[in-house]
C-alpha cells in the first residue's frame, strides 16, 4: 500500500466471496498442521456467543475482536478507503 495514512497498517483484501472465520481455522489447520490444536474448533451459534459473553470474560473478548474486525476504524480510514 502506498497511501500515507496506512503506513505501519496491514489489511486483508478479498475480491472472492467471504470466508468466515471457523473457515479461516480449517484452512490454516490443514495448511499447518503443527499449528491446528491451536485453533478453534468449534463454531458457536450467535446466541451461544452471547450468552457465554455474559459470564465468560474471554468469550466477551472474542466477542469485542470480531466484531472489530469486520472493519477496523484503521482500514475504513487510513488508505482513504470508505466502510461498505
Amino acid at each position: 500500500m502506498i497511501h500515507p495514512g496506512a503506513a505501519g497498517e496491514r489489511f486483508i483484501a478479498v475480491g472472492g466471496p467471504a470466508t468466515s472465520f471457523s473457515e479461516m481455522a480449517r484452512i490454516l489447520a490443514r495448511h499447518l498442521p503443527a499449528l491446528a490444536g491451536r485453533l478453534p474448533g468449534v463454531e458457536l451459534t450467535d446466541e451461544q456467543t452471547r450468552e457465554g459473553a455474559r459470564t465468560d470474560p474471554a468469550v466477551r473478548e472474542g466477542q469485542d475482536a470480531a466484531r472489530q474486525a469486520r472493519c477496523p476504524p484503521s482500514a475504513a480510514t487510513s488508505a482513504g478507503g470508505r466502510p461498505r
